[in-house]
């Protein structure tokens, strides 16, 4: 693994979602009758990546014909990897070093091959040269620059994405941590955007189910974006619940009476009616009801502090990271509850 392999790789994982992720998510549009295929599309929260051989790939022969192609544009190969997480996916990564870009040959066994050029600015910009429409109506993070240039050669991906860094006017950033802790950084730094807005939204599942000239009635596209929403709620609470463990370590006095099983988070991504569902089921009557009022923390504090003592819950912190959360956990013996701390986000550490 030569020092050039991190050039602009923790921006894989962006590329892997405008090409592999977005392929899982939208996915379930070929698959309307099975309602389980909506959620097992989203995205894992966090991947690993393990060292690999051809012999692991569908088509080898495909991939050594891309990456040949970018080697005669100057780039050189930095590994072979498989993807735990995602069954059948094969990445050829490779490293241009004079212009600091990257490359990534990725085989899908949904889609075949995916190429992607990729960049990252000195501030965390995003740039991402992909062959696949797959993800072109999806919206990107504020970060990030997609551009779609579907079944383009390598030498026309190097060439557009020099173009777009012209016109973007950043340059890209110099090498920095090896591949595979920035891919997996990058992967879950795109994914934790995806997941903290709740997944698509009805407008970007319509549109992909259009370009792929398969209607949806309301009923259909409710579905979809329900369970699509829900996976995202529960990805969102995978990586909150990782952001209280990280900090358990760091203020284990503050959190050793913390069960992590037993935390519960309110954040701003529940629409109200989810988060009256769950009221319910947290405090034990579904009777109570949250009153008016703009912010679901604010309101569901309002409730906290009514309900009786015995089924009101345990306020234990507040995050800022991924999204602002409150988090609580469920009624324990011991003192009564006080006005918990602000506890410091890790990325910001």
């Amino acid at each position: 693994m030569t020092p050039e392999l991190a050039v602009a790789a923790c921006v894989l994982a962006a590329v892997l979602f405008a090409g592999l992720g977005a392929c899982l998510v939208l996915r379930f549009l070929k698959k309307l009758a099975v309602a389980m295929a909506y959620a097992a599309a989203f995205p894992p929260v966090r991947v690993a990546l393990t060292e690999a051989t051809l012999d692991e790939a569908e088509d080898p022969e495909a991939l050594e014909a891309a990456a040949e192609a970018l080697q005669a544009l100057g780039y050189t190969r930095t590994g072979l990897w498989v993807v735990d997480e995602l069954d059948g996916v094969v990445i050829l990564g490779l490293v241009h070093p004079e212009e600091h870009l990257l490359a990534a040959v990725m085989e899908h066994p949904a889609v075949g091959l995916i190429v992607d050029v990729v960049a990252q600015g000195s501030e965390g910009q995003v740039l991402t040269v992909t062959t696949t429409e797959e993800g072109a109506l999806l919206r990107s993070p504020p970060f990030k620059t997609s551009v779609h240039v579907r079944d383009a050669e390598p030498a026309a991906l190097h060439a557009r994405a020099k173009d777009e860094l012209r016109r973007l006017g950043w340059r890209p950033a110099p090498p920095g941590e090896g591949f595979v802790a920035a891919f997996e950084a990058g992967w879950a730094r795109e994914i934790a955007w995806q997941c903290a807005r709740g997944g698509p939204t009805r407008e970007e599942i319509a549109a992909h189910a259009a370009r792929m000239e398969s209607s949806l009635d309301e009923a259909q596209l409710e579905k979809a974006w329900r369970a699509l929403h829900e996976a995202a709620l529960d990805g969102l609470e995978d990586l909150l619940r990782l952001e209280v463990e990280a900090l358990a370590e760091r203020m284990p006095d503050h959190l050793d009476d913390v069960d992590p099983d037993d935390l519960i988070f309110v954040h701003e991504v529940y629409t109200r009616e989810e988060l009256q569902e769950r009221l319910g089921f947290w405090v034990g009557d579904e009777t109570t009801v949250l009153p008016p009022g703009d912010s679901n923390r604010h309101v569901f504090g309002q409730v906290m502090a009514r309900v009786p003592l015995d089924m009101r819950l345990r306020h234990v912190g507040s995050l800022e990271e991924p999204v602002p959360t409150e988090v609580w956990t469920w009624p324990a013996d011991g003192p009564e509850p006080t006005e918990a701390e602000s506890w410091p986000s890790r990325r910001g550490s």
